[in-house]
């Protein structure tokens, strides 16, 4: 059926478009009626029975309300009949404008939108990528066991009369003052920091070492020009340093009795081959994910994709609350996390948007090579879960039964998985050995 409507379609940009609508007014009035005998049956007016108010009545006390219904059933109506009519797809929440309705006028309104841009993907199948040649080294065996020996390291007061080295953990209070004057924000009375770490403003650690137990010293420092806290940033500081204690970590032996710690090895070559496995399972994750951030960066520089601003907003705002969640959860005061994800807005915005044309990108590849999901693989992966982390089939499954909304993430998840390892099965992929970064920063 023909719209009988003049409508006006402009491209703003490939991911938003404008729609001018002009309804004429014999149409206006049409819907106008409608909207009258609508109140007209539940209008009561005093000296009127409810249904029987006459039209010149109802004007005089709903005009308004029933211009306002007659504005909003007819942009409703023309604008979703012209979605279908021209295919369009919005992805955002549109934006209308109009003036409302004018005697013996046309009906006018524009709506904005938001669209995702046509793409036809390319050069996706053999793409030149390197991939780590890595191998499992004693070297990295070592150092996994040497860590498992610092979790469950004890941290012990020096016995003897020397002054703080690199490493040893110190127990300091501190007072701090910024022109003259002290501040609550930089002063503690028990702060343990290992020196060398890092933790502190840069600086402050270096000019604790020699001092001993008991021992008192200015430390002067000038905080980062982009600190957190732009009321201290490029401004100096002076603290009042006082050791309270000094501690080094001792580590256990790697004997027999060191698998007391753990409850499910019986024995030191078990808890070996354990780490050797999750060691093996950690780097392959790590060489994969690196070679697939590689395809994706070839893919988003041989195909020109236009993010719509909805997806990348919706994906800056997943980014920087997980980014706030897991400050938080690792100890950082919230006032303070808060000050952090803000400072990085811009760095989290630039991997929302690579993020969104990747999944753009991947998804248009997926529907060209008629790639799908079906039940059985859907079935997999909840096996897989529960297999990780350990619980019962029907208890991981059941929010994915529950939730519609988890089930179709699961799908979109496992359909942008099949159809990078379809790209990656295509690709031609070089095998090269990593230098070690310590070897390879070396003047």
């Amino acid at each position: 059926m023909e719209i009988d409507r003049v409508l006006k379609i402009e491209d703003v940009s490939p991911v938003e478009k404008k729609l001018s609508f002009e309804i004429p007014w014999s149409e206006v009035v049409k819907e106008m009626d409608r909207a009258y005998r609508k109140i007209g049956q539940q209008a009561k007016v005093k000296g009127f029975r409810v249904g029987k108010v006459p039209r010149p009545v109802l004007e005089r006390y709903y005009k308004e309300e029933t211009e306002q219904e007659t504005a909003v059933s007819l942009m409703n109506r023309y604008f979703f009949d012209a979605l279908k009519e021209k295919d369009i797809q919005p992805v955002n929440e549109p934006s209308i404008d109009q003036k409302g309705i004018v005697p013996d006028s046309n009906f006018v309104f524009t709506v904005k939108l938001e669209v995702e841009a046509p793409l036809e993907p390319k050069d996706y199948e053999g793409l030149d990528v390197e991939k780590e040649d890595w191998e499992l080294t004693e070297e990295e065996i070592e150092n996994g066991m040497k860590q498992l020996q610092s979790m469950h390291s004890t941290l012990e007061s020096i016995s003897e009369d020397r002054g703080i080295e690199k490493d040893d953990f110190t127990l300091i209070r501190f007072e701090g003052k910024v022109d003259g004057i002290p501040r609550k924000d930089m002063t503690a009375d028990h702060h343990m920091v290992e020196v060398g770490s890092g933790t502190l403003i840069p600086g402050f650690e270096d000019q604790l070492l020699g001092m001993k137990k008991n021992d008192t010293r200015e430390v002067k420092v000038t905080f980062p020009e982009d600190y957190g806290n732009k009321e201290l940033a490029g401004k100096e500081a002076l603290f009042d340093v006082q050791v309270k204690d000094i501690r080094e970590r001792k580590l256990p032996e790697l004997k027999e009795d060191f698998i007391k710690n753990f409850e499910k090895y019986g024995s030191l070559e078990e808890l070996k081959d354990e780490l050797k496995k999750t060691i093996v399972e950690r780097n392959y994750n790590r060489v994969r994910e690196q070679l697939r951030q590689a395809i994706i960066d070839q893919l988003i520089e041989k195909n020109d994709v236009h993010v719509p601003g909805t997806y990348v907003e919706r994906e800056l705002k997943f980014i920087m609350t997980d980014a706030m969640d897991k400050l938080v959860g690792s100890g950082v005061p919230r006032e303070q996390a808060v000050q952090v994800v803000s400072n990085l807005h811009k760095e989290y915005e630039k991997q929302a948007v690579r993020m969104v044309k990747a999944s753009l990108v991947i998804r248009k590849i997926g529907e060209k090579e008629g790639i799908e999901i079906d039940d059985s693989d859907v079935e997999s992966r909840i096996r897989q879960l529960s297999e990780r982390y350990g619980r019962d089939y029907e208890t991981v499954r059941e929010p994915f039964d529950k939730n519609e909304n988890l089930l179709t993430r699961l799908r979109d998840e496992l359909f942008e998985q099949k159809t990078m390892d379809y790209i990656e099965g295509k690709a031609n992929i070089r095998l090269v050995k990593k230098e070690k970064k310590e070897e390879e920063e070396k003047p």
